[in-house]
């Protein structure tokens, strides 16, 4: 059997191409059964390096981050936002252009000890944002609200 470490590798490699990876993957690890809850705490981490990363560096004028396709959504929407100038893709890694002050808090809400899920967003808060993770991709609570979609509340920004 694989080791912890092996399997966290071989995972973070596999992520970068397949969204998500546990429905396609399962049935080359099927001796492993803690393997989706394993996968989705590996997709987890990404997001949470992502965001503790432009909390951090929320002053600074480039932020660089390692490549997901979770968290290259999370930096499309956060340009769609307004929050960021720009996001690219430069070998394996994001590199973010920030707006200096543009974001005064950011904080990650659903996490993968305690995820967090919503219906459709029913009240709009104009001090707070929240991004939705929903079946049809990422999307801003005012966003989903209009498509009328739920799904897991991912970070709240103000």
């Amino acid at each position: 059997m694989p080791s912890y470490l092996s399997l966290q590798m071989m995972l973070c490699e596999m992520n970068r191409t397949l969204r998500p990876p546990h429905k396609s993957i399962i049935p080359l690890f099927s001796s492993v059964p803690v393997f989706s809850v394993f996968c989705n705490r590996i997709m987890k981490n990404c997001v949470v390096h992502f965001v503790s990363k432009i909390k951090n560096g929320r002053h600074k004028a480039i932020i660089e981050a390692p490549f997901n396709a979770e968290t290259w959504e999370i930096a499309q929407a956060l340009q769609r936002g307004g929050y960021i100038r720009a996001a690219a893709i430069d070998d394996n890694t994001i590199r973010v252009l920030t707006k200096p002050f543009a974001i005064q808090d950011i904080k990650l809400l659903s996490k993968s000890s305690r995820p967090l899920y919503t219906d459709i967003p029913k009240y709009c808060n104009f001090i707070d944002q929240t991004l939705l993770w929903t079946p049809e991709g990422i999307f801003w609570d005012y966003e989903a609200r209009k498509k009328r979609l739920g799904g897991e509340v991912i970070l709240r920004i103000r």
